[in-house]
């Protein structure tokens, strides 16, 4: 892109003298007292009406002469519109997140927009190239009686050239809004040239504004930027001034010179951005001498959905090209057509003839009067009722009338938004504190707040986190030690195992050297041995020979018995980290044949069923080989809820310190502490499950004899009842009738009577033993490894974690005060937030002041809110 200027024809008017434009006031009716809506403003009594002026009118038209001074538009008017100014300079838009009533001028290029500008304005824009199009023009115009005419000239930049391609705006993207005042003009025929010189300021963002205040041949000057969203503001004062305040916007195009399309796009994005604001009164300039259906401004009011806030002024009506449009051009005025929610009117402004004879504003003014008085006119458009809609004062009433009901409406919207905003930057201060003077105090302060919330959560003075975590913690690692892998017995016979229903995984070798044979896949019956009255499932399925019939397995089956056969032991399950309370999956379980073959493998008596005490300690060493597993996920979770819960009570107590030093070597500090605690504590209870698995040890006989005795009567009542079942199977299938096998008090007995004794009741005994210290340990090694964490871990915490972070934080010693300034200190980021965070308060706290005094203003009283 580069910086040659873009030409723009004239429109059909030209920068033309100054001279007073009339402006009737608005009456409004003001009301005091009574009860009011919400935050609807105080409006003063009715009877106390802003008195009218008279107006000098030209007969056949109503408007005034051109000597007759501009009408004072209603105090009422003034005070809102003066504060809503006040109010956007301040930029309270942006920091109120609430876009403040104002008007848009909008057109396509040579659309007469410029001139309609200069007649409403009564100053002189630049025209020569388009110079003036090139950056959003922001005017205001203050009516001061006492006043000579003066105009200052700000640049308000919200926007920086960053080239960021994601920028709705591309190459520009918005910033913080920062206002430079460029120069007080009080002569209106250096106003032009002054604009000049600001406009290529705006333009050359990368240098010093201050280089163009005395430019004199800007036209000269190389542009950075052919166009540019920052804004060009002119607040002019001058007695009998309308009061308006309006946005010039840069006149759309199709192309540019160069060809590229960025030019276009930026300046169609930039009026879709200022037209899209809901509080915004558009005003929408096409001209005459083109079919209406051709304007692109008037396609993108339609594409932003913003019609009903438009007003159509049609302009350079003495160009309309055929009679054959003014049927067109009638069903526009008529709101048939092209329809606009505030209508259209009519303007003419002067001939670049009239212009170079150098015609003043008020001449102007008479001179449209009488072409709307013209038989070209009314000719044309005689027959339509439309006189209140044509002339440049009659729009400059409705834009006053207009902007002035806008603001009424937003004003008590403002106000609450402003209250909420400075509420939320108050928030968002406090915790971005300044530094403090006293270092020191903050940081042991803020040690304290913390270690006494780890404490409190600790001793779980009230519900928190960490006990509710920790309390489901141990509760499944009990419930996975306690019950998930307590030892069990499949009861079935091992001549029935097959009968049984289920596969059996294949089984685990003890490790002493003998010669392994093969075993034989086998189908078994689990019982969960959990209850005093366990059922059994009756098996349903028997093994078949190659011939697929059922085959029986007598009860003297033979057994592999040689010495130099594997031993089967307990099978290993599958492992699961899941926690806890699936701990059945690390679960041990023994057949009768693997406990016989076991116990047989380790006797060296010549006695037959003898039981060797090593076997038996053996096989309940085997029970405890799985606890390793939950003992993991108890440390993993215990660190992750106790990670977890230090990091709350750190963003709780010390959180607006969050980008400082301090938070960040508190937050190393602690989780050091934890680590290191952690890592004693995890030795400590792995060194309990090896002692746990050296050798079965237990003192408590009374307690071992008593959990001996219920689980033999367990597990004799299954087996029981297992053995009747197969003897049941047997009989049916030897006479071929069913026998009754509800297994209750009858049957029962019945079993005891026609069983002899259990020829497996040496392991069943062993089984028994196995179980019952199971018991005994795991309930041990549970509470061993719940008291580790609440006595070597927990207690560590409570007792000696304010001494270790005041020791981290190196404040104590001679260098502690330079530490604790160094902890508290700001880093460039946080300083940049605080600083735009009270720039934001300051300019809230403005508009609070401001709206507070446009109420006094208004109706000589504070504002009266509902329910006060």
């Amino acid at each position: 892109m580069n910086g040659r200027l873009l030409a723009m024809p004239h429109s059909s008017g030209d920068t033309i003298p100054g001279d007073i434009i009339v402006q009737p006031e608005l009456n409004f009716n003001i009301h005091t007292g009574g009860n009011l809506k919400g935050n609807d403003l105080a409006v003063c009594d009715s009877t106390t009406s802003m008195p009218r002026s008279s107006v000098a009118t030209t007969p056949g038209f109503g408007l005034p002469t051109p000597d007759a001074s501009i009408e004072l538009i209603g105090s009422g008017v003034k005070v809102l519109l003066h504060a809503i100014r006040d109010l956007e300079r301040h930029g309270i838009d942006a920091a109120a997140s609430m876009p403040l009533p104002k008007i848009v001028v909008v057109g396509d290029q040579s659309a007469g927009k410029s001139s309609l500008i200069e007649a409403i304005s009564e100053i002189s824009v630049p025209r020569d190239s388009g110079t003036c199009t090139r950056c959003v023009l922001h005017i205001n115009l203050r009516d001061e009686p006492t006043s000579q005419w003066r105009c200052d000239v700000s640049l308000v930049q919200k926007y920086s050239p960053t080239g960021d391609p994601n920028s709705p705006l591309f190459p520009w993207t918005e910033m913080g809004q920062t206002v430079h005042h460029f120069k007080t003009v009080y002569d209106k025929q250096d106003l032009e040239n002054v604009i000049r010189r600001a406009q290529v300021a705006t333009l050359n963002p990368q240098e010093d504004y201050r280089r163009y205040l005395n430019c004199r041949n800007v036209s000269k000057e190389a542009l950075k930027f052919p166009f540019s969203p920052n804004i060009i503001s002119l607040e002019i004062f001058a007695p009998g001034l309308p009061d308006l305040s309006f946005y010039d916007l840069p006149g759309i195009i199709s192309q540019s010179p160069d060809g590229g399309q960025e030019t276009v796009q930026l300046i169609s994005k930039l009026g879709e951005i200022y037209m899209s604001q809901e509080n915004t009164i558009i005003l929408l300039a096409v001209p005459m001498e083109i079919d209406i259906d051709n304007s692109m401004a008037s396609a993108l009011v339609d594409k932003v959905g913003a019609n009903h806030r438009t007003i159509g002024v049609l302009t350079k009506p003495d160009r309309l090209q055929s009679d054959d449009r003014v049927d067109v051009w009638k069903s526009v005025l008529q709101g048939q057509n092209f329809r606009k929610g505030h209508g259209y009117f009519v303007v003419k402004q002067p001939s670049q003839a009239d212009l170079n004879d150098g015609i003043s504003h008020g001449e102007a003014r008479v001179s449209e009067q009488n072409f709307f008085n013209s038989v070209f006119w009314t000719a044309r458009f005689g027959d339509i009722d439309v006189k209140d809609r044509l002339g440049t004062r009659n729009l400059q009433r409705n834009l006053s009338d207009k902007l002035a009901h806008l603001i009424l409406e937003v004003m008590p919207k403002l106000e609450d938004q402003v209250v909420c905003k400075h509420a939320e930057v108050e928030d968002q201060l406090a915790e971005l504190p300044e530094p403090p003077q006293n270092a020191l105090q903050v940081v042991s302060q803020a040690v304290i707040d913390f270690t006494q919330a780890v404490r409190s959560m600790i001793d779980g003075t009230e519900p928190n986190i960490l006990t509710e975590s920790w309390k489901k913690i141990k509760n499944e690692f009990h419930e996975s030690i306690i019950n998930g892998q307590r030892p069990t017995l499949l009861v079935a016979s091992p001549e029935y195992e097959a009968d049984d229903g289920r596969s059996s995984p294949a089984p685990t070798p003890c490790k002493i050297n003998y010669t392994p044979s093969k075993l034989v896949k086998r189908n078994t019956q689990i019982i969960d041995l959990s209850s005093d009255d366990e059922e059994i499932v009756t098996p349903t399925k028997k093994r078949k020979d190659a011939n697929g019939t059922p085959k029986m397995t007598a009860r003297s089956s033979k057994r592999e018995d040689s010495i130099c056969s594997v031993i089967p032991i307990a099978r290993d399950r599958e492992c699961t980290l899941d926690f806890l309370g699936t701990g059945s999956t690390l679960r041990k379980s023994f057949t009768l044949a693997e406990l016989r073959t076991t116990l047989d493998s380790f006797s060296t008596s010549g006695l037959p069923s003898v039981v060797e005490l090593k076997a038996v300690d053996h096989m309940i060493l085997l029970t405890l080989e799985n606890w390793k597993d939950p003992l993991k996920v108890l440390l993993n979770n215990l660190k992750s809820a106790m990670q977890n819960s230090l990091a709350k009570s750190l963003q709780d107590k010390v959180y607006q310190w969050r980008a400082t030093k301090l938070f960040e070597e508190m937050q190393e500090a602690y989780r050091n502490f934890l680590n290191r605690h952690m890592e004693s504590m995890t030795q400590y209870v792995f060194r309990a499950l090896k002692i746990e698995r050296v050798k079965p040890i237990t003192r408590d006989e009374k307690l071992m004899s008593r959990y001996v005795k219920e689980e033999q009567a367990i597990l004799e009542a299954a087996r029981l009842k297992k053995r009747y079942m197969e003897y049941a199977r047997e009989l049916e299938k030897k006479y071929g009738k069913e026998v009754n096998k509800n297994w209750d008090d009858k049957t029962r007995k019945q079993a005891t009577e026609v069983l002899d004794a259990d020829p497996y009741s040496r392991e069943v005994g062993v089984m028994a033993r196995i179980r019952a210290y199971y018991q005994i340990s795991a309930m041990r090694f549970v509470d061993q490894v719940v008291q580790a964490v609440e006595a070597e871990l927990l207690i560590k915490f409570r007792e000696e974690l304010y001494h270790d972070l005041m020791t981290a934080l190196q404040v104590f010693g001679e260098d502690g005060y330079k530490n604790a300034n160094r902890l508290v200190a700001d880093d460039v980021e946080r300083e940049e937030r605080r600083s735009l965070l009270k720039e934001r308060k300051r300019r809230l706290e403005q508009a609070s002041d401001r709206i507070k005094q446009m109420h006094l203003d208004f109706c000589g009283q504070n504002p009266v809110r509902h329910g006060s």
